[in-house]
């Protein structure tokens, strides 16, 4: 069985991610950015998580219009961690 707050930040990620898509192009677009020969990577991110190494540009290509605490909230746990010092505590992006 789930625990409620699994499914939550689950769902929170999904959203992230799939407003990230559709900021930087669609899936295909993403995977050319990163260089990935399909987007069946892309497919997995939905399932696995965004690789560590991808979540920064990832943010940025989106022009921070989603956090890296959006996309990976385990690796950076603060809503500031990640993002560029003069960004931090902008609450409008």
């Amino acid at each position: 069985m789930f625990d409620i707050e699994c499914i939550y930040v689950y769902f929170l990620f999904m959203g992230a991610l799939e407003r990230a898509i559709q900021i930087i192009g669609g899936p295909k677009e993403v995977a050319s950015v990163f260089g990935l020969k399909s987007t069946m990577a892309i497919s997995h991110w939905k399932r696995r998580g965004v690789p560590a190494g991808y979540v920064i540009k990832l943010c940025e290509l989106t022009e921070w219009k989603v956090r890296p605490n959006d996309l990976a909230p385990l690796i950076y746990p603060h809503p500031d961690d990640g993002i560029p010092t003069w960004l931090r505590g902008a609450t409008d992006m």
